[in-house]
């Protein structure tokens, strides 16, 4: 029993070795694809060819198709074409490399010392000018000095974190497309406008996907029971209740008004002259279920 078992090894190594001895002989390079990240074609190379793309790739047709590994080529085309968002790899038997490619596309700005830097939605920097470009801008961010190309680095790596964690919170909530600013220069006042016409104060980065739930209802309007389109001004969802549930307060006024400040302002411009426990019926909605008699403190 022993020397079948030898003999089955034998056989099953030798059967493994010709299936990998096969794939070297038989699949070979015959095609390249660029492709969309999404596999569509033709694909959004932004500023770079396809040409360019496949000729960085340092593999030729009559290569073997599995003479290389996905993730070093990445590496390389990720040095090479520094204003790709995202770049994959794959292989198509019998003998086609497929290059899934994402340009980066400008979305926000920040201040730096040397002028303004244009980023993409991956944070990374696209160009770096004198004028402000007509983008969402995020203040209040310490950076490093910006390299065009390059993923944006702040000196605080709590602050890097913060930046991340709001930015995806507000992609999850459905209210980062709309954001025309936002506010992180301090960590204990949060905030964004959406729509260039309210001013969201978060407080804190506590609760904040129940906060952005709840902004996002208010600011839907779907029930009719939120803001409309035409209401300006600072919605403050930091008010944290006893039950654990937040009272939302909306003022009329400008939403850029504490712009100069970073929007460390927001909360207290809210609490002042004028504010209300707005809109009412926002604060039972099922977005929040707040009691308004309830005492509340800032989250």
């Amino acid at each position: 029993s022993t020397g079948s078992g030898y003999e089955t090894e034998v056989i099953t190594a030798a059967v493994i070795g010709g299936i990998l001895l096969s794939g070297l002989l038989l699949f070979k390079i015959s095609k390249f694809e660029v492709q969309g990240i999404d596999g569509s074609m033709p694909a959004d190379t932004g500023i770079y060819t396809e040409d360019e793309i496949i000729a960085a790739l340092g593999l030729q047709k009559g290569d073997n198709l599995f003479s290389f590994r996905a993730k070093d080529v990445k590496t390389i085309l990720d040095a090479k074409f520094p204003l790709l968002e995202n770049v994959r790899i794959l292989r198509r038997l019998p003998g086609t490399v497929i290059i899934r490619v994402q340009p980066a596309k400008e979305t926000y700005c920040v201040k730096a010392d040397v002028g303004w830097a244009t980023l993409s939605a991956g944070l990374k920097v696209i160009s770096i000018g004198e004028e402000q470009p007509a983008l969402p801008q995020i203040k209040g961010l310490v950076i490093e000095t910006p390299q065009v190309g390059a993923s944006l680095t702040l000196k605080d790596a709590g602050q890097q974190t913060l930046l991340q964690t709001v930015l995806s919170s507000l992609d999850s909530a459905g209210l980062l497309a709309g954001t025309t600013y936002l506010s992180l220069g301090d960590a204990e006042q949060i905030s964004f406008i959406y729509a260039d016409r309210v001013r969201v104060a978060l407080g804190t980065s506590n609760s904040l996907d129940y906060k952005l739930k709840l902004a996002g209802y208010i600011l839907a309007n779907a029930k009719g029971d939120g803001l409309s389109d035409t209401d300006r001004g600072i919605l403050v969802v930091s008010d944290l209740l006893s039950d654990g549930t937040i009272q939302p307060r909306f003022s009329q006024g400008d939403p850029h008004a504490s712009d100069a400040a970073d929007g460390g302002a927001a909360g207290s411009e809210a609490s002042a002259s004028g504010a209300s426990s707005a809109p009412a019926s926002a604060a039972s909605s099922p977005a929040s279920s707040a009691a308004a008699a309830s005492p509340a403190a800032a989250a």
